[in-house]
């Protein structure tokens, strides 16, 4: 097949790999295929890993975030302070504010409330990022879904990197 022809179904599978990814699904058939273009092998190395039980969707880790929230939003405890101050913060989870515009802060609080922002828009970079930000009692009680996170950002990675080639590859035909 020419390189505009070849170009063009790298793109077409790239698509339909994306919204298995999107869904969550298994991908072995698209991935196959994708290979079968050409395209390149680290990124395919990646999507190949996924294949046969898909990666976590943006819905399915929310979902996953959304059970986890209140355990990574806890302060670690001061235990160098008076037990009247460590009693106040026992109190702290007895009511739950969250805000519902951009979150500063460096607080377990402020990132998860980012956390689940980002998942919200459907950008797992962001979340990862943040997710790294947490306190190390909270990223241990939460590595399996660290690692969900960090397969859904190398999927989308590998995709974008493999959809780009393809539009290179296009432009460079015509």
């Amino acid at each position: 097949p020419s390189a505009p022809a070849t170009g063009a179904a790298r793109l077409i599978l790239a698509d339909r790999l994306g919204k298995a990814l999107a869904e969550g699904r298994p991908f072995v058939v698209e991935a196959r295929a994708l290979a079968a273009t050409g395209a390149a092998a680290e990124p395919m190395q990646v999507l190949n890993g996924l294949a046969a039980g898909g990666a976590p969707s943006g819905a399915g880790l929310l979902a996953d975030f959304r059970k986890l929230r209140a355990v990574l939003a806890v302060e670690p405890a001061n235990v160098d302070a008076p037990w009247t101050a460590r009693l106040l913060k026992l109190t702290d989870g007895l009511v739950r504010v969250r805000s519902t515009g951009a979150v500063e802060g460096s607080s377990p609080a402020a990132i998860t409330a980012r956390i689940e922002q980002s998942l919200q828009r459907g950008d797992a970079a962001a979340a990862q990022v943040a997710w790294a930000q947490l306190p190390e009692p909270a990223r241990l009680a939460s590595e399996a879904f660290g690692a969900a996170l960090k397969q859904r950002v190398d999927a989308d990675q590998a995709i974008k990197a493999i959809t780009d080639d393809a539009i290179k590859a296009l432009s460079a035909a015509t």
